[in-house]
């Protein structure tokens, strides 16, 4: 075989995919839902996930200021009227064993204890 990358499969990096293809793949994933066990994976996954000062900071400037998509706007008094009644009877808390917090009318379960840690 003559092509140098033949031992390797082949990549779809710097190809492009066209619209139609886009939508096809769109529609596709549309509905679809993610089961218990894989949604656990990811999220004990990105708990642990550490990034670098240098990509926090490009993650920081990419939102920050007139790049941010609410920057210069305010919510209505209806908005906050109903941002104000959602949150209201919540308590937050804490997880002795694992850290995590949470807002919650009721206590989430055992372990856990009012407050913010």
């Amino acid at each position: 075989n003559l092509n140098p990358s033949a031992t390797h499969p082949p990549s779809a990096s710097g190809k492009s995919v066209s619209e139609s293809t886009k939508k096809k793949i769109s529609l596709t994933m549309q509905g679809r839902e993610i089961n218990k066990r894989t949604r656990l994976a990811v999220s004990q996954s990105n708990k642990t996930r550490t990034l670098r000062e240098s990509t926090l900071l490009k993650k920081s400037e990419a939102v920050s200021g007139d790049k941010n998509p609410f920057h210069g706007k305010t919510h209505s008094e209806n908005t906050k009227q109903v941002l104000s009644e959602k949150k209201k009877g919540l308590l937050w808390w804490h997880n002795l064993e694992t850290g995590e917090t949470r807002m919650s009318k009721e206590c989430p379960g055992k372990g856990w204890e009012r407050g913010r840690k």
